[in-house]
Order: structure tokens, then sequence, then C-alpha cells
């Protein structure tokens, strides 16, 4: 009985001084894994933003708050010697913009991690015509066809040396009949293409087919300008051309 009333007397007191102690303060913080949110942002997030006791810190609620800012995909807070707290960060990589009538950002997984607002990327692509009940929520795997098609396109967008990489893409609108069509930005070097009317399925063998496509008229010195390629059925490609007389008039077939 004596010992326990000592120990409940001691032992708080023990405490007290570890965590008060300077002895135990941090003296190091280490930040991996973060590029978008700053050093200040992630201190703060984690209450390391000022003198921190090693044994009095609470890891598990430092885990927490920083899982819970929207650009956070996982994060981990841990102990490291001899006086150090390391804080390793995995940002959401954002692939496009989904325009659902409000704008959210779907990371390289196809979640929708959080609405779009100033400051966000602007650079994005832009899906329109898909639905709420299209796209991808905490993970979950879902089969829509025009969600798939999406997915597909911005993966094959991601690609060293793709034909059409996604910092082209400007917008991909979805017609859930007849499929996907890209708005595309021009880019020095490249011929000036609008439109591609991708359609749906065999997007590899249709990117195929529009590097060649691109190949051909690029070397055409009369054509400076394509409003739309139409891959839609890769064994009849319809190429509409502006920029000279005697391809305005009708569009080609390749």
């Amino acid at each position: 009985m004596a010992f326990t009333l000592a120990a409940s007397l001691i032992f708080p007191a023990i405490y007290g001084y570890v965590i008060q102690s300077d002895r135990f303060v941090a003296q190091q913080v280490t930040i991996t894994g973060a590029a978008r949110l700053s050093r200040a942002e992630i201190l703060h997030l984690a209450c390391l933003d000022g003198a921190v006791s090693i044994p009095g810190f609470n890891f598990t609620l430092a885990r927490k708050r920083l899982r819970a800012h929207p650009w956070v995909d996982d994060a981990d807070v841990s102990f490291g010697l001899p006086w150090e707290i390391r804080v390793c960060i995995r940002e959401h990589q954002p692939l496009a913009v989904f325009d659902l009538g409000r704008r959210f950002i779907v990371n390289t997984r196809g979640e929708v991690f959080k609405a779009w607002a100033p400051g966000d990327p602007g650079h994005l692509p832009v899906v329109s015509g898909l639905r709420f009940s299209d796209i991808s929520l905490s993970g979950a795997v879902l089969y829509a066809p025009p969600f798939k098609a999406v997915m597909n396109v911005l993966q094959f967008g991601r690609l060293p040396e793709s034909v059409v990489p996604n910092r082209l893409i400007t917008e991909i609108r979805v017609d859930r009949e007849m499929g996907l069509t890209l708005w595309v930005a021009s880019d020095p070097g490249r011929l000036r293409v609008k439109k591609i009317k991708l359609g749906y399925r065999n997007y590899s063998l249709k990117y195929d087919r529009l590097e060649k496509i691109l190949l051909y008229l690029k070397k055409r010195q009369s054509v400076s300008e394509v409003d739309s390629i139409d891959l839609k059925n890769p064994d009849r490609v319809v190429v509409d051309p502006m920029g000279t007389e005697s391809f305005a008039r009708e569009d080609k077939e390749v």
C-alpha cells in the first residue's frame, strides 16, 4: 500500500521532469517527400513548430493531422537517434481536373482527393462529360466505361515520348455514345492539331496510327494546321486540315 502510494507520487514527478527537461528536446526535424507543402506548413500541422519534448510528443496525433491535409496521400512521423524527429510525406500526384458541375482534382490512381481551388495547378487536363456515379471515391474500383476510357488516355499521356502528352491536353470531352475527344494545345516543333477524336477502346493502336499520321502531315509543307483527326475507327482515319485551299475543301481519309 505504501509502495503504491509512493509510486503514484514519484512516477508523475519523474515523467513531468522528463518531458520538461531540455535534455529530451528534439534537436532536429527531418522532412522528406514534400513538394507542395512547405516546411513551415508541415511543422505547424505536426505540432513541431516549437520546442518539442520527444518523450511527451504525440506521434499518433501528428500523423493524423498531417494525413488530414487534402494534398497529403500518406504521412509518417517517427523518432530517430540521437534526438531527431523524422517526418515522411507522400503527396497526391495530380493527374487531371474532373468538371462535374464543380471541379475536383484526381490523382494518378483515379481518385478524387480534393475540390479544385485557386492556387491549385492550372495546367491539368480538364475532363468534362463524366457523372458522379462514374468516378472513383475512397479507392473504390469502378468499371464505368467512360471513366476507364479517360484514365487509359491519361495514363498514355504520362508515358515518356507519348504522342499526346498530358501537358498538351487542355480538355477531354466525354460523349457517352461516341467516346472521347481531346482538345490539344499548340507546342513548338509540333504540327498544330486542335482536336483528336479517339472514341472508345484500342487506344494503343490509335496512338500508333496518330503518330504516323502526324509525321506524314508534318512533311507536307502545305499543311500548317489541322482542325481535327478522327480516330474513332483506326482503319478509316479522317483528317480535317486547315491552311491550304485544296485541303480546306474536303476531309481526307488516311
